[in-house]
């Protein structure tokens, strides 16, 4: 399911309570971090090595009272799809030595986990703007633009260059010529 704006707690109470139901919905352990306040990216990658699409960022200012500004199960599914398009920022605004870092953050993850052909990669910075990963999604989402016009992956495609097909096509594409098939 995710996180949650109820994840987020700010006490040793609340954190119980949290655990708790987290333990009882699941039956397995509760991962517990510290929430970073940073700023949040999705990054998508596609070909054999990965190459990084343009980085998205959720711009948590647009989000309306009661939601937490970070990319939670709520914003996504409910915020997002209400038609939020310009809620994400393709290609983000980030100062070239942030982009640089998470680009080798990225690849660095791209070849520790051995990934093939696409994926995304959520990353969350602390206050510093020290980026720290938060999930690889592999395969990554890939709804069609006329469904939702903020599925990540798509979006990053379309911001390269790529409309839906172009995009398919690469991935089929980028996985085929590890075959040995070479797809026109």
């Amino acid at each position: 399911m995710g996180i949650t704006n109820k994840s987020v707690v700010n006490d040793i109470d609340s954190l119980k309570k949290q655990v708790a139901k987290i333990i009882t919905a699941f039956k397995e352990p509760a991962l517990v971090e510290p929430f970073l306040e940073g700023r949040e990216f999705s990054i998508a990658m596609l070909g054999n090595p990965g190459e990084v699409l343009p980085i998205i960022e959720p711009n948590h200012s647009m989000l309306p009272k009661g939601y937490l500004p970070f990319d939670s199960y709520e914003v996504k599914w409910y915020f997002e799809e209400q038609g939020n398009s310009n809620y994400l920022m393709c290609p983000a605004k980030m100062d070239k030595k942030l982009e640089i870092r998470i680009k080798e953050i990225c690849h660095e993850v791209w070849k520790a986990l051995e990934v093939l052909d696409w994926c995304r990669i959520d990353i969350k910075c602390d206050k510093e703007n020290n980026p720290y990963v938060l999930e690889i999604n592999s395969p990554a989402g890939l709804i069609p633009p006329e469904v939702s016009t903020t599925s990540y992956f798509p979006l990053a495609a379309r911001t390269a260059g790529m409309d839906y097909e172009q995009m398919l096509l690469q991935i089929i594409k980028t996985a085929s010529y590890r075959y040995g098939l070479k797809i026109k």
